[in-house]
């Protein structure tokens, strides 16, 4: 039976689409990103009275987040935890009954889709053959609307029997292109103990899909980061019969997946924990390899070691390719193409802190990191959550809409002197990177309102004529400058 338990973690994903031309705006700075400001614990609730943990965490916006993990009771018990964020508090939120798929379920991972899906992956125990499923819930609108195991390929020989396995991490490429990772059974015919769990959703089922072995003992995919449909990165670890763990990256084509060669590949031991992209040409991997930090990067063409800072390790976020976040034993390190900057976060009353739950980019200078903090004894633990605010957090304001009128658009906080990006939407919230300003907006087929420089108080205003024949529509919209986003507004145009 596979029992092992594995801790996920989560970063942040760009998803790429067609930008808009900016031709009005001026080229991009190239002056690297600031640390932006410090990083502040915010109180989180605990459940068990010996262990609580979180091993995920996902944002929708600066007013919503979630996070999941584990809680453990002593003498016994333990079971699965969700917390949701609401622009002020940390609430446990009411997972659904599992019961009838199985026991003992455990919450290991969560992200979210643009259209406001969340999904949280795990497992739970279940009766021979399987031993374990994947599980998998899915909150929708108000409610869990979705709660399930995934069917695995069965076994390639007689008695060709089911298959169970774990999931750690999710990604969601889109609401119907999302990919969870983790480990499974073998196939029966002696190939492999256990192998690579990659299982897709397609709108309307989960499948899993085949990851080609590299060893001929063990394989497990602790996390994946979807940059595209095409663009997909899952790493883990594997292990020959007597052999050491060895670090692994694999890349889904958009077709099937394939293993990608790595520097940790060549170690005498190692394996990698956190992926994180900005885009297909900066990617990050972060892990462990012959006893010390092991931090890569991929440049479009191949895997790279990279000099990761001291005290460090177990989560990652890459804002830019010169906006990197890793964090440390004694709080975070900053990375702006250059220099690793070190900005200290403090937990009063832990013995030991680790920063393990992985890191989300809300915006450039608004990150969550989740994991856990413990008393002397290294087990007596408690969730924690932290998050980087910016001392000057861009934010947009808006008059009504109204058709045949002009509407004001309002940004604060801007750069002062800096030129921003007015934009709107009239077809929802989505993910788009903007090479112009390198930064990744909140809306999907966006186009430019128009461009203004923000005055040395950081304000800048926008009127924006509202055609006639809009009356009915919606309309998001955000403001933009290097590096930096402001939040989204919901327009009813009346």
């Amino acid at each position: 039976m596979l029992t092992r338990m594995r801790t996920s973690h989560r970063r942040f994903v760009g998803v790429l689409a067609n930008p808009i031309l900016f031709a009005s705006l001026m080229a991009a700075a190239s002056h690297a990103a600031p640390p932006c400001g410090s990083w502040e614990l915010v109180p989180t609730p605990d459940v068990g009275n010996s262990v609580t943990r979180l091993t995920g965490v996902c944002a929708l916006s600066p007013d919503e987040a979630w996070a999941v993990g584990i809680w453990r009771n002593d003498p016994v018990g333990y079971g699965p935890l969700a917390v949701r964020w609401n622009g002020a508090t940390w609430s446990l939120v009411d997972l659904p009954d599992t019961s009838h798929l199985g026991t003992f379920p455990q919450t290991t991972g969560v992200d979210a889709a643009a259209n406001g899906d969340v999904w949280i992956v795990g497992y739970l125990n279940t009766p021979y053959p399987t031993n374990n499923l994947p599980l998998v819930l899915r909150w929708r609108g108000n409610s869990w609307s979705y709660v399930d195991t995934v069917t695995l390929r069965p076994q390639t020989v007689y008695p060709f029997g089911a298959r169970g396995g774990f999931l750690y991490e999710v990604d969601a490429v889109t609401a119907d292109d999302i990919w969870a990772v983790g480990l499974a059974a073998g196939y029966g015919d002696a190939s492999a103990t256990s192998v690579p769990l990659a299982a897709h959703w397609d709108g309307s089922d989960w499948t899993d899909v085949e990851v080609p072995l590299v060893a001929n003992r063990h394989h497990e995919l602790t996390d994946v980061v979807a940059i595209a449909s095409d663009d997909v990165w899952a790493i883990g670890d594997y292990r020959n019969v007597a052999g050491p763990f060895l670090g692994v990256t694999y890349h889904w084509d958009g077709q099937s997946w394939s293993h990608v060669d790595s520097p940790v590949e060549h170690m005498g031991s190692s394996g990698l924990d956190d992926i994180a992209a900005s885009g297909p040409n900066d990617v990050w991997a972060l892990g462990g390899g012959d006893g010390a930090v092991v931090l890569m990067h991929w440049n479009g063409s191949q895997w790279s070691l990279r000099q990761p800072p001291p005290n460090s390790g177990g989560s990652i976020a890459a804002v830019g390719p010169d906006d990197v976040w890793v964090s440390g034993w004694y709080g975070y390190w900053h990375w702006d193409g250059s220099t690793w900057t070190e900005v200290p976060a403090e937990v009063p009353g832990a013995s030991y802190v680790i920063r393990s739950g992985g890191m989300e980019v809300v915006d450039q200078c608004d990150l969550w990191c989740v994991g856990f903090w413990t008393l002397p004894d290294g087990i007596t633990s408690f969730t924690l959550a932290e998050r980087l605010r910016g001392s000057g957090a861009m934010r947009l304001s808006s008059s009504r809409w109204v058709a045949g009128g002009m509407a004001d658009m309002e940004v604060a906080g801007a750069s002062p002197g800096g030129r921003v990006a007015f934009i709107y939407s009239l077809r929802g919230r989505g993910s788009t990177y903007l090479p112009q300003l390198d930064v990744m907006i909140d809306l999907s087929s966006p186009v430019l309102a128009g461009v203004r420089t923000a005055d040395q108080a950081g304000r800048a205003l926008l009127q924006k004529p509202i055609p006639s024949g809009a009356r009915g529509r919606r309309a998001w919209l955000q403001a933009a400058e290097f590096q930096r986003t402001s939040n989204v507004i919901e327009q009813l145009i009346e």
